[in-house]
């Protein structure tokens, strides 16, 4: 990891075992940012190599740039509060190194939590007049325009901002002269009404990357208004967010975003990563972007602990997503066998003529407070999402895209292991 002085204004590389207590900046790019070599270069420490040469002769950034300002206000900022070090995405990061690259993206959610404190610089956010200065306390002192500006402010539409805002343990928000004017844990409330995000995972109670308590389609469903620059980064920039690592693929487009939901599907069981709708008359099971979970703010994993059978997770194949449908069958004869090599997954298929119906274990939460609903009693009634699939010869396709819809559903102890249906699911976005 590569962190800045804030005393001399130079680099230094440290290994994990070796990181000191560090600050972060969490901000929105602009047209003059500071890139890694135009720091060395502004430094007089831009290495006599053909690149580096190169590169000083085309662009020669200016001293006196919006980025490098901004670079020297936040390592102040830290410095007054007893840092030496801090870490700034645009020039801490040698971008023109893929390897380097690929590395800091996959690692962007660990640096966050574990920096000392996040500034995060709100250039759209102006600074108040003397008399209305209140730093610590955004919620009730400062100005109404204060706080409108801070609604509206950029930082709260850009996707790698998310996990800016929910990794770190300690968050200082500034205006545009660099002012402290809140802390995270001051305006909590404030935060949940602007991202839509429940305050439990804003205030530390609950860890936003935990795949038990934070359904994959809540998740989802506070990116969906993201935006970023490049159609990857939508992808790559909720990698933290869910806990897995995929080598960046920049070209890939849209593509992106499918990988990154068939690497969820290796380590989740949470049906809600289906839980989303599209303008579409069919489709596969997979959305082909997150603002098909614009509306599936409110779900929740249901969990069946007293299951005694295996999860298989759902595979990527030639001819579509494979996954399993179990279903009762009453042959006594087949119960030694079912035992021995019986196969179960969370999913129930209820065969209708050409068509079948999955019943995936996801559902609407009454209150955020349950976020997992526990069953202890041989069965329950439960509201379960229900996708319908049609044949289209070897392969199927969900042909509700265009709303969720919920059923009563019975969730019980198997009395038996139970035989399954293997549904292929054609995808579409690969």
């Amino acid at each position: 990891m590569r962190l800045i002085n804030t005393h001399t204004g130079e680099f230094r590389t440290f290994w994990d075992s070796q990181r000191p207590h560090y600050a972060i900046l969490s901000h929105t790019w602009g047209d003059e940012e500071v890139s890694y070599l135009d720091y060395l270069f502004l430094t007089s420490n831009l290495p006599v190599t053909s690149v580096g040469v190169i590169h000083a002769l085309l662009k020669t950034p200016r001293a006196d740039s919006a980025g490098i300002r901004k670079i020297r206000n936040c390592c102040k900022l830290a410095k007054s509060r007893g840092y030496d070090w801090v870490w700034i995405d645009t020039c801490c990061i040698d971008q023109s190194s893929s390897a380097e690259l690929s590395e800091a993206i996959n690692s962007m959610w660990a640096w966050y939590r574990d920096a000392a404190e996040c500034y995060v610089y709100l250039v759209d956010v102006s600074a108040r007049s003397q008399e209305d200065i209140a730093p610590d306390n955004l919620r009730s002192e400062a100005t109404q325009a204060t706080r409108e500006q801070f609604r509206k402010a950029r930082w709260f539409e850009r996707g790698w901002t998310l996990q800016e805002l929910l990794a770190p343990r300690k968050e200082l928000f500034c205006d545009n002269t660099w002012e402290v004017i809140a802390e995270k844990s001051d305006i909590g409330e404030e935060l949940s009404k602007i991202t839509k995000i429940p305050l439990a995972f804003l205030d530390g109670t609950v860890p936003a990357s935990d795949n038990k308590l934070c359904s994959i389609a809540m998740r989802m469903s506070w990116v969906s208004h993201r935006q970023t620059t490049r159609i990857e980064d939508m992808a790559y920039c909720m990698l933290g967010l869910f806990d897995v690592h995929m080598p960046l693929i920049y070209g890939e487009g849209r593509k992106a975003f499918m990988r990154l939901q068939l690497e969820i599907l290796k380590k989740s069981d949470d049906d809600s990563i289906y839980a989303w709708k599209a303008p579409f008359d069919s489709s596969g099971l997979l959305a082909t972007w997150p603002t098909a979970f614009a509306d599936s703010g409110n779900m929740i994993q249901i969990v069946f602990p007293q299951d005694p059978t295996p999860w298989i997770p759902p595979t990527m194949t030639s001819i579509g997503l494979e996954l399993r449908g179990r279903y009762r069958r009453d042959d006594p004869h087949q119960d030694s066998v079912d035992l021995r090599h019986g196969v179960h997954t969370i999913h129930t298929s209820i065969p209708t003529g050409d068509g079948a119906a999955l019943v995936m274990y996801c559902g609407p939460r009454s209150a955020w407070q349950r976020p997992i609903t526990h069953y202890t009693k041989h069965q329950e009634q439960v509201t379960a999402l229900v996708l319908n699939l049609r044949r289209i010869g070897s392969t199927w396709q969900r042909v509700n895209c265009r709303r969720l819809q919920f059923i009563q559903d019975t969730m019980r102890t198997p009395a038996k292991i139970e035989a399954y249906n293997i549904f292929y699911v054609e995808q579409q976005g690969l």
